[in-house]
């Protein structure tokens, strides 16, 4: 990859393209645009998240720090962004899996695997997070009457 390829301003205009294809989506979406009770509508929250991180991303391509190249960015290589988009399609797959066959269920596979992948040594305390975090994360939302997917494990929970 080259210098160019690696500044601030290359960051800002992907994730102007990434952030303006959110907009869209949430602004094409029909319960965006229910209104509420208090007069609000369903997407006015994640539209105003949005719109600031758009904004955002905007002002990268025009700061007067767009041609610096940030720490972080001197070694990459192109295989870095495959890998990156190798985890954007699994995080995919986990929603998509999630839906189907439940949190509970597909959660702790795609944490030991991710985990895994990022680098959580020893093993046995990746399963045992892998475990313990989903079905932590399960009760606290019961609790909060917040409803997961409960998919092929529906009769037990």
């Amino acid at each position: 990859m080259t210098g160019a390829f690696r500044t601030n301003r290359l960051v800002g205009v992907v994730l102007t393209a990434a952030t303006g294809g959110l907009c869209l989506f949430l602004w094409l979406r029909p319960w965006t645009h229910e209104v509420l009770r208090d007069g609000f509508t369903l997407g006015f929250f994640p539209l105003i998240g949005a719109g600031a991180m758009l904004i955002c991303a905007a002002l990268m391509i025009v700061d007067p720090l767009r041609r610096e190249v940030p720490e972080g960015l001197e070694d990459v290589r192109w295989s870095d962004v495959g890998i990156a988009a190798m985890m954007l399609l699994g995080i995919g797959i986990y929603a998509v899996l999630m839906r189907r066959w439940g949190f509970v269920t597909v959660t702790p596979v795609f944490l030991l695997v991710y985990m895994w992948w990022l680098g959580v040594r020893p093993l046995h305390t990746a399963l045992a997070l892998a475990v313990a975090l989903p079905i932590a994360i399960y009760a606290l939302f019961t609790l909060l009457g917040v409803s997961l997917p409960k998919g092929v494990l529906a009769f037990i929970l």
